[in-house]
C-alpha cells in the first residue's frame, strides 16, 4: 500500500515539474482551436417535410375502389436527389456551388415510423440541406419542394376534373329524369281527364239504359248502349293500365335520381379526399449553426492536449532517468 502511494506521489511530482508545459500547451491548443473555429464559416442546417398526394379516381364498374398515391415516397426520393432535378433548382436560384457539393449537402429520406412491434413506412419525405446562408438553405429546399409539387399537380388536377365530369354527368341525368317525371305527371293528368270523361259517359249511358223500356222497338237501342257501355269500361281499364305504367316510370326515375345523388355524394367525397403533394412542415431559417461547435471543439482540444502532454512529460522523464 505504501509502495502504491509513493508511486503516485512520484508521478504527481513528475507532472508538477512539467506543469507549465502541460498547462501552457493545453491552453495554447484550446486558443488555437477556438481561433480556427471562429475563422471557419458557420454551417447551418434546415429541413422540410413533403407529404405525397393521394388520388381517388372514379371507380370502374365492378372494380373495388382503392386510393392511389401520386408518387411512391422512394421514387420521390430518387427524383429529388437526381442530378437533373438539382441542376434545375441550382439554375433557378443562380447558385455557383458545384453540383457535386450540392449533392453532398443534401439528404433526402423517406420518413419511417417506428413502433414497438413494427416498422411502418409513411407517405412523408424529409429533405435536409446544409450551407453557409440560412436564407439560401430555406430557398433551396422550397425550390425543390415546389418543383416536385408542380410535377404532381397535372395528375391531381386530372383526377379532380374526371370526378367533376362524373358529377356533371349525374346532374344531367337527374335533370333528364326530372323532365321525364314532369312529363309523366302531365300524362297522368290527361289520363285522369280522360277517365272522368269516360266515367261521365258511363253514367249517362247507365241513366239511358235505366230509362229504356225493353220492348221490341227499343231492343236495338239497348244493345247499342250496352255495347258502348262495355267499350267505355274497357277504355277505363286501358287508361288505368297507362296510369299505372306512368307511375312505374316515375318510380323508376325517382330511383335513378336517388342513385345518382348517392353517386354524386361519393364523387364529392372522393374530391374532398383527393389531395396534391403538399409541404407538411416548411423549412425554417436556422438561428444557430450546426458546426463548428466552438465550445465542444475547444474543450475537446484542451482535453486531448492535456492528456497527450501529460503522457509526453512522463515519457520524457523516464527517457532522461534511463540515460
Amino acid at each position: 500500500m505504501n509502495d502504491e502511494k509513493s508511486e503516485f506521489k512520484k508521478y504527481w511530482a513528475i507532472i508538477g515539474n512539467y506543469k507549465w508545459l502541460i498547462l501552457g500547451g493545453s491552453f495554447f491548443c484550446m486558443a488555437a482551436t477556438l481561433i480556427i473555429s471562429l475563422l471557419i464559416p458557420p454551417v447551418y442546417e434546415s429541413s422540410l417535410i413533403l407529404e405525397m398526394g393521394e388520388l381517388y379516381p372514379p371507380p370502374e364498374e365492378n372494380i373495388k375502389h382503392e386510393v392511389e398515391i401520386i408518387e411512391e415516397p422512394m421514387s420521390a426520393v430518387e427524383i429529388l436527389k437526381s442530378r437533373d432535378f438539382l441542376e434545375a433548382a441550382r439554375r433557378e436560384l443562380g447558385l455557383k456551388l458545384p453540383l457535386r457539393k450540392i449533392e453532398d449537402r443534401l439528404e433526402v429520406v423517406q420518413v419511417v415510423e417506428l413502433t414497438r412491434f413494427q416498422r411502418t413506412e409513411s407517405p412523408l419525405v424529409k429533405l435536409t440541406y446544409e450551407g453557409n446562408s440560412p436564407r439560401l438553405i430555406v430557398n433551396f429546399l422550397d425550390v425543390l419542394a415546389r418543383r416536385l409539387i408542380a410535377q404532381h399537380t397535372p395528375e391531381y388536377e386530372n383526377t379532380i376534373r374526371m370526378l367533376k365530369e362524373k358529377i356533371n354527368n349525374m346532374e344531367e341525368m337527374i335533370e333528364a329524369e326530372k323532365k321525364l317525371i314532369a312529363s309523366q305527371e302531365e300524362y297522368k293528368k290527361e289520363i285522369r281527364k280522360a277517365v272522368r270523361l269516360v266515367q261521365e259517359g258511363i253514367t249517362e249511358y247507365d241513366k239511358k239504359l235505366n230509362e229504356i223500356d225493353f220492348s221490341e222497338t227499343e231492343r236495338v237501342e239497348a244493345l247499342f248502349l250496352k255495347s258502348s257501355l262495355n267499350s267505355m269500361k274497357e277504355q277505363i281499364i286501358e287508361l288505368q293500365k297507362e296510369f299505372n305504367e306512368a307511375n312505374l316510370a316515375i318510380g323508376e326515375a325517382e330511383e335513378k335520381i336517388q342513385e345518382a345523388r348517392d353517386r354524386i355524394a361519393n364523387f364529392q367525397g372522393f374530391i374532398n379526399l383527393t389531395k396534391n403533394t403538399t409541404i407538411r412542415t416548411a423549412a425554417v431559417e436556422p438561428e444557430d449553426p450546426v458546426r463548428p461547435n466552438k465550445l465542444l471543439n475547444t474543450l475537446v482540444a484542451g482535453g486531448l492536449a492535456l492528456l497527450l502532454l501529460t503522457v509526453f512529460s512522463l515519457f520524457r522523464y523516464y527517457l532522461r532517468t534511463e540515460n
